[in-house]
């Protein structure tokens, strides 16, 4: 049971639930910006990469082009070769550089969206599970009228007392005398204030007894 049964708590958990997914999905928005705004910073390395990779491209072009020349084609070619690792040098701090942005720009997405997500999901999680807990315990024992007195006890222990005179105006001496109406009234004030109701088959008063003849 996910959600109450009473309509006031019911659409107060629903509101609730609607708050937190979109708390979170605005969070993940904002963090994925913040991915985005550092990543954006890669891009002069990546630039730096492409232009040392395609000097790179050049030189080896160039040292296969002159590797012909008479006379001095041998030492133009590793000339040209020694420039081509200079440029592939370049290239691979680029990238280095841009690699080591988008992960910080990641860590710090996650990090920014993770942090506010966590303080509010992780109590949002404790409330609604505990209340999942609780009701599905209580509805395995709201069955029959002799379960109602374990709620009309609590009922006695854990609800103001304004609220039990407007019940009986004896609801502990009513509920020892086993008042089935007193006791279906205490465990309905103790079910409703923690979202539950009774089962149609026990909300319904008894029928009224006809004296023999």
């Amino acid at each position: 049971m996910w959600y109450a049964q009473t309509p006031r708590r019911r659409l107060g958990q629903m509101i609730l639930d609607v708050t937190i997914v979109t708390w979170t999905l605005v969070w993940v928005w904002f963090g994925a910006w913040v991915n985005d705004l550092i990543v954006g910073l890669a891009q002069p390395a990546l630039r730096i990469n492409k232009a040392g990779s395609g000097f790179t491209t050049t030189m080896l072009d160039t040292a296969a082009r002159v590797r012909d020349v008479p006379i001095a084609g041998d030492a133009l070619e590793k000339a040209f070769l020694g420039m081509s690792s200079t440029g592939g040098d370049v290239a691979g701090a680029g990238w280095d550089f841009a690699q080591r942005i988008q992960r910080l720009g990641l860590a710090l997405g996650i990090a920014t969206s993770a942090a506010p997500i966590l303080l509010v999901v992780v109590p949002w999680l404790v409330v609604r599970i505990g209340f999942y807990r609780r009701a599905a315990a209580a509805s395995h024992f709201i069955d029959a009228d002799p379960d109602l007195d374990l709620f009309a006890l609590r009922a006695l222990a854990n609800q103001p007392m304004p609220k039990l005179a407007a019940i009986s105006d004896d609801p502990v001496g009513d509920w020892r005398a086993g008042d089935i109406a007193v006791v279906r009234r205490l465990a309905n004030l103790e079910l409703r204030s923690r979202g539950l109701k009774l089962p149609a088959e026990l909300a319904r008063p008894d029928p009224p007894t006809t004296a023999g003849i």
